[in-house]
């Protein structure tokens, strides 16, 4: 009886893992088209970025990663 049992444990386990997996991709796919919308008109973006700020962001963005 013990083959049986550890098949439907297996099973179950295979069912969450692709549960998680499918709920992450959606999620995924909803945050993306979330951000990706248009800014609010708050102003003028900056384009234009200083050398100072710059290398500020450089070790951010190099802590980030």
């Amino acid at each position: 009886m013990d083959k049986p049992s550890g098949k439907l444990k297996t099973q179950i386990i295979q069912s969450i893992v692709v549960l998680f997996t499918v709920m992450a991709i959606i999620g995924t796919l909803f945050c993306a088209s979330a951000f990706a919308g248009q800014p609010n008109d708050q102003g003028t973006l900056e384009s234009e970025i200083s050398m100072t700020k710059a290398g500020v962001m450089k070790f951010g963005l190099i802590a980030a990663a």
